[in-house]
């Protein structure tokens, strides 16, 4: 009886469902098709590009004031550095206009 298939693919070896399409789950990078693996090579210059951007920014703030930046962020559906660029921009609006 054949060993059947991994549930999870290696570290480095597993690509989005949209590049899976008729692409065996058996296949390394090297088998890949062309489109599938330039598509890979796309994605991936695309997610690192907006990540690498970004360096760490830390600092202590209160609870009270964590959990209401945390709130604000969750009801206007913004991550917690959008919100934080947001408020930066008016800051500086709002300084210029002074």
């Amino acid at each position: 009886m054949p060993k059947p298939a991994p549930l999870v693919m290696k570290k480095g070896l597993a690509l989005p469902a949209s590049l899976t399409e008729g692409v065996s789950m058996q296949a390394s990078p090297r088998e890949l098709p062309p489109a599938a693996a330039a598509s890979e090579v796309a994605l991936s210059s695309v997610v690192r590009t907006a990540t690498d951007e970004l360096v760490p920014l830390s600092f202590k703030v209160s609870k009270h004031f964590n959990r209401a930046f945390r709130q604000v962020a969750l009801d206007d559906e913004l991550k917690l550095n959008e919100l934080l660029f947001a408020a930066f921009e008016a800051y500086r609006r709002q300084r210029k206009n002074s």
